[in-house]
């Protein structure tokens, strides 16, 4: 696996997407916050850092198994292509989680899910593949990670991480590993950033996330999906009632096209829009018939010019359909989402 980085801005991975029928357990009093720090470390006075808390393996959603079974996975239409969906959770008013697969997956996309229950609201402000060369948990495609935050109004909430790792029959995981790579673009800052990181030629981009980078107030994001062509990842965010310029991160995942001992993969990008006047608003996607989902992607949009702005608080495969969430926030602001989501399948 290889790491592009191309950035007008200096470039550090940090240090260290209403909740749908999800089976909540109830907030965590100060007995049973995880202390262990593998599970949840503070990070500053608003920040809370989980690793692979409550971590299960989804069999479908509302289910899961944490020890070995009979999984369902999802496969493409020969059979030859599997994911496997993780899950982990976190809470807090801006929470970190990590999400890590099973030893013999890839690491090929991810998503997150807010539950704010019934107070203002909670926005992501990230969702994205971990990639520190200085954590070896992380180094090998194998951790999604996102965070979420309340804003100008305290609303302490659950974040659900979900990460999809991706088997080929017949291949070992180093070899699909060997053929993947991931590039990252910043774009500049501003009230209301957008950029596009592109895979290099011979690539695919199967995948992607954002990060938004925010120093005051907070940028929220309102877009994480794949580009119209096969090449590239887009992300964008946005400050909210109160100014705080920013920046934003993408990430393509790209896997070569023809992998040894494999043969050629293709990749759909289906989509669907959904209109709204107001509140929250969610909808979901199938996956064309033959092809396997690996990664959620959405762009919530305003209505008209001067909206106060839509923001994502899921985006997520529920199941084996591609899910996505979107909300106005505090001010009225009408716009609809484009769900737009990434599955693959092998060509024959």
């Amino acid at each position: 696996m290889k790491l592009f980085l191309s950035s007008v801005l200096t470039f550090a991975v940090a240090a260290t997407f209403w909740g749908c029928n999800d089976i909540l357990p109830s907030a965590p009093s100060a007995i049973d916050q995880p202390t262990d720090p593998e599970l949840a470390v503070v990070v500053d006075s608003s920040r809370q850092f989980f690793r692979n808390y409550q971590r299960e393996r989804v069999v479908s959603e509302g289910s899961a198994k944490t020890t070995a079974g009979n999984y369902s996975n999802f496969t493409d239409g020969t059979g030859t292509i599997s994911i496997g969906i993780w899950k982990s959770a976190g809470y807090g008013n801006h929470p970190i989680v990590q999400t890590t697969i099973d030893p013999d997956y890839v690491l090929v996309g991810g998503g997150a899910n807010v539950d704010y229950g019934g107070g203002p609201g909670a926005m992501l402000t990230a969702t994205y593949p971990v990639l520190s060369s200085t954590n070896p948990v992380t180094s090998t495609l194998s951790t999604w990670e996102a965070r979420s935050k309340d804003h100008l109004s305290v609303n302490p909430h659950w974040l659900y991480v979900y990460a999809v790792g991706m088997k080929l029959q017949g291949v070992s995981r180093q070899t699909v590993y060997n053929n993947m790579a991931v590039w990252i673009q910043n774009s500049t800052t501003t009230n209301h950033p957008s950029v596009t990181a592109n895979v290099a030629a011979g690539y695919t981009c199967i995948g992607g996330g954002a990060f938004a980078h925010y120093t005051g107030a907070g940028q929220l994001l309102d877009g994480s999906y794949p580009s119209t062509t096969s090449y590239g990842w887009c992300a964008s965010s946005r400050d909210h009632i109160t100014a705080d310029p920013g920046y934003v991160t993408a990430y393509a995942v790209g896997i070569h096209e023809n992998i040894p001992g494999f043969g050629s993969l293709r990749r759909n990008t289906p989509y669907v829009i959904g209109a709204t006047s107001s509140g929250l608003q969610r909808i979901t996607l199938n996956p064309t018939s033959g092809s396997v989902p690996t990664c959620p992607g959405a762009w919530a949009v305003v209505s008209t010019s001067g909206g106060w702005g839509r923001m994502l608080t899921e985006l997520r495969l529920y199941g084996p359909q591609f899910a996505a969430s979107s909300k106005d926030h505090l001010k009225v602001s009408s716009g609809y989402i484009w769900l737009r989501g990434v599955e693959i399948y092998k060509y024959q």
